[in-house]
């Protein structure tokens, strides 16, 4: 039951709506007000999203077989990763965790082993998602401990995204799982899940500190995102700790660069840019990037309300090339997409339910990028298809 109510639907709308509710505390003087052909536009997508919601899942009771992998089959994908993960911190002159704290020069940016680190990245994710609804089948403490080994990969590598993400993937495999809503929305439980965004938030802005901190070799500066911010006096003289002003901005600041694209740009219908809209908004860049070099097109900027703030929402780039035609035509994307499982032929999969929450995943990080052409993340809606097909193919025992 729990899918039902909670699906790619209604996550786009409540966190769009979360987003619109922290703008309006305007704890920065970067962000533009919100004009009203947005706020229209979201009012309307809310509206299509919540139609959408009430079908998606009517004719599909999740009735598909749960993953059932053997112990030697986890340790030895885990040990391979690892051996992988090894050749990247070689290549990287080392753990770039223990590197930061050591004060030593490290460069996020450029972390990793061209290609290799996107398989790395997307893989691993996939398999810590996979894994955990694998102990949630079984229930079994080893799965759960492999699945944390594969999650600490993210803090290992500082890629506070990437961490993120896997466990919103972990969150949503759990509220799929669940057979009623009663057993999901407990008192206890909700008190959890607040005090693990706390937690998880605070923890989010003390990585973001310690790492600029480090880049301009201090100890631990929390004044710094003030900076990177331009925090009003407001926020500055209030009691929050300035920790949690990092997510404020991450989660804020792609709103006020879609409304500042918006105000700015000077978008042309053409089926140029329809093309580059395309290439650029639709297709994996790892894709993309190629495309873009090999035939020399041009990539058109968005613009931004601060030079270091630069996620801007899934509809920025799209007004960037199409206006308010392209924001719609990416609309149009994002009612299809979670029909995905029925296309590929997920059904029956034992690898539904982890397909499902990575889309999820996918729909609730809208709110910070265009994820559809991020392969970062993209990507890893790949393997639960390539190996489902592989099954088929060659189904275990035969």
């Amino acid at each position: 039951m729990g899918y039902r109510l909670i699906n790619p639907f209604t996550i786009y709308v409540s966190s769009f709506s979360c987003v619109m509710l922290f703008y309006v505390l305007q704890w920065s003087s970067y962000y533009p007000p919100l004009q009203w052909p947005l706020i229209l536009f979201f009012i309307f997508s809310f509206a299509v999203c919540l139609f959408f919601a009430r079908k998606i899942y009517n004719n599909h009771s999740f009735s598909s077989p749960s993953p059932s992998p053997t112990l030697c089959q986890v340790i030895g994908v885990t040990l391979f990763l690892y051996s992988l993960w090894v050749i990247e911190f070689i290549y990287a002159g080392g753990v770039p965790l223990f590197l930061i704290l050591l004060g030593k020069p490290f460069n996020y940016r450029t972390f990793g082993v061209p290609s290799l680190h996107v398989f790395l990245v997307t893989f691993s994710s996939f398999y810590t998602a996979y894994l955990f609804h694998t102990y949630l089948s079984s229930r079994k403490r080893v799965t759960l401990f492999f699945c944390l080994i594969n999650l600490v990969v993210a803090l290992l590598i500082m890629n506070r995204g990437m961490f993120l993400t896997n466990i919103s993937t972990l969150f949503f495999i759990y509220i799929i799982t669940k057979r009623s809503i009663q057993s999901i929305i407990t008192p206890r439980k909700i008190s959890i899940l607040l005090v693990t965004v706390i937690i998880l938030s605070f923890l989010f802005g003390a990585m973001g500190t310690m790492r600029v901190s480090r880049e301009i070799k201090r100890l631990y500066d929390r004044s710094l995102v003030y900076e990177v911010g331009n925090a009003t006096l407001a926020f500055q003289n209030s009691y929050i700790p300035s920790e949690f002003f990092w997510s404020y901005i991450y989660i804020t600041s792609p709103m006020a660069n879609l409304q500042h694209n918006i105000s700015e740009s000077q978008p042309e219908l053409s089926g140029e840019n329809f093309l580059l809209l395309v290439n650029n908004e639709v297709l994996p860049d790892a894709l993309s990037k190629r495309i873009t070099s090999t035939f020399n097109l041009e990539q058109k900027q968005n613009h931004q309300i601060a030079e270091n703030l630069n996620a801007s929402t899934v509809f920025s780039g799209s007004f960037t090339y199409w206006g308010w035609a392209g924001m719609f035509l990416i609309l149009g994307l994002l009612l299809v997409i979670p029909y995905s499982f029925r296309l590929f032929g997920l059904t029956e999969s034992s690898l539904l339910v982890t397909f499902l929450a990575m889309i999820n995943t996918l729909y609730a990080f809208f709110i910070f990028d265009n994820m559809i052409s991020f392969t970062g993340f993209s990507f890893q809606l790949v393997y639960p298809v390539l190996l489902s097909w592989l099954h088929k193919i060659y189904p275990t025992g035969k």
